[in-house]
């Protein structure tokens, strides 16, 4: 049976703009197909919305939480970590932390590059000077061995 009017309103159809035009297994017209689409692109408008607004309040709550935890962090004390050497003859007590620590290797491996360049013929390299490093397992008052280093943490 060959369906001559439209599903939805009833109008009749013209054969070039209602061929495609389904609703239900039906054929419509146009303007209903147009309506329909309209109504179908309003309801998924709205779901994405939704979920739009879904996603922002988790987004929030998630910043607020960051928010929170930055400030406790900013908030809490300090922790600093260092070294104290006690020299067991004279008494004398020292403090050093890990900047010490890596400017002493950086100087060592400053005077190993530099003896490297010597001993491969680059008189230019006589010039440099050596640059100092401080031995922390000695007492830099006497000059003991005798060093009871322990690491201590402040809170700042």
């Amino acid at each position: 049976m060959k369906q001559t009017h439209c599903h939805i309103c009833g109008k009749k159809l013209s054969f070039l703009f209602t061929s495609l035009k389904k609703f239900e297994g039906h054929k419509i017209c146009t303007k209903c197909h147009s309506n329909l689409v309209r109504v179908e692109l309003e309801k998924n408008f709205a779901k994405r919305e939704e979920s739009w607004k879904q996603l922002n309040q988790k987004n929030k709550d998630e910043l607020e939480k960051k928010k929170q935890e930055f400030l406790a962090r900013k908030n809490a004390p300090k922790k600093i970590t260092e070294n104290r050497g006690t020299c067991q003859s004279c008494g004398n007590i020292w403090h050093y932390g890990k900047e010490e620590k890596w400017e002493n290797a950086s100087n060592a491996m400053h005077n190993v590059s530099k003896s490297m360049m010597c001993c491969t013929g680059c008189w230019p390299a006589i010039f440099l000077s050596d640059k100092k490093i401080t031995d922390f397992s000695k007492c830099p008052k006497c000059g003991s061995k005798a060093v009871k280093t322990e690491q201590v943490t402040h809170e700042v």
